[in-house]
């Protein structure tokens, strides 16, 4: 069959026959399908990740060959018993109800990130109304507590994993008597150079990933504030400075800070409900100083904890 006469403003090279032009338009649609369809037809396993949502971000966002080292950040809200004695302002033991928020930030260091990781660690808390074994006086608290550490960390089989490091606390608080007329008040300074180690346990409970972990903190040597006995800060404003700072080690200043958690990864978010247990003790110039922490603690990981993604492209601790 000869083919149709064109009309003369019409170049001969333009003009297709129908037929290949619906060949052409059904290979688009097809190759457009193909392209829209492929991560809902690609299986979990093959892309190592566990839902839809994570399967159109592995095929889509990520790069397989970067890696990312992601700040895991913990914000936390605690409450429990509190027990402190201060011969400063008294010789017996006040106790009570005690509040704080507290926060955690964990990332695999640059130089080495699947053996050395940094840690930072954030603690205020406050109690209202700590009263004496006859409930006829109270004391009122604040603290805070910073720590920064490095560590090292190492992964263990069925799932297991520890770190084990040193870094720097710095600690500061105060206690209220204001029944006292001559010491109402005794603040608490120290700062030491720290010995922190973890161990942590992954796994899939109901098919929610989570993470068991329990980290230990502990100072070593330092130096702490505490007065005389009867010793009132006029005098010292005075110039009474002598005996008031002392080197903190184990002999004389001891302290344990650990918490156990347990972390459930929801996917865009993650949970922790956990325990903590501080306690310390201070002694010079012949006075104690010591406190009591048994608080449970319930936290948010904004982004989650990143488990669903596949282990080669996100760096954790865990």
């Amino acid at each position: 069959m000869p083919p149709p006469r064109l009309p003369k403003w019409m170049p001969a090279q333009t003009y297709r026959p129908m037929t290949e032009r619906f060949k052409q338009y059904i290979s688009t649609v097809a190759l457009a399908s193909a392209l829209a369809l492929y991560p809902a037809m690609t299986s979990a396993e093959e892309l190592g990740v566990d839902s839809a949502a994570d399967i159109r971000t592995a095929s889509f966002t990520d790069a397989p060959s970067e890696t990312s080292r992601p700040v895991t950040g913990c914000y936390s809200l605690e409450f429990g018993r509190h027990s402190v004695v201060s011969q400063y302002l008294a010789p017996v033991t006040y106790a009570g109800t005690r509040y704080a928020v507290s926060g955690r930030w964990e990332k695999c260091m640059p130089f080495a990130p699947q053996s050395a990781m940094m840690a930072f660690e954030a603690h205020v808390d406050g109690a209202l109304s700590l009263l004496n074994p006859r409930q006829n006086s109270s004391m009122q608290a604040i603290d805070a507590d910073f720590a920064w550490n490095m560590r090292g960390w190492w992964r263990l089989p069925q799932g297991f994993a520890v770190s084990a490091g040193g870094g720097l606390e710095v600690e500061a608080g105060a206690l209220a008597l204001l029944k006292n007329s001559n010491n109402p008040v005794s603040v608490n300074v120290a700062a030491a150079v720290e010995a922190a180690a973890s161990v942590s346990w992954t796994h899939r409970f109901w098919r929610v990933p989570t993470v068991v972990t329990l980290n230990l903190r502990t100072p070593l040597l330092g130096a702490f504030y505490m007065p005389g006995y009867g010793e009132t800060y006029y005098e010292m404003y005075l110039g009474n400075h002598a005996g008031l700072v002392h080197c903190g080690w184990p002999g004389n200043r001891r302290k344990v800070n650990l918490h156990l958690g347990i972390r459930l990864d929801l996917g865009r978010t993650a949970m922790e409900l956990g325990y903590r247990l501080d306690w310390q003790r201070a002694s010079a110039n012949n006075l104690v100083y010591r406190s009591l922490t048994n608080a449970f603690t319930i936290g948010v990981i904004p982004g989650g904890l990143g488990m669903k993604r596949p282990a080669s492209r996100q760096i954790r601790p865990f």
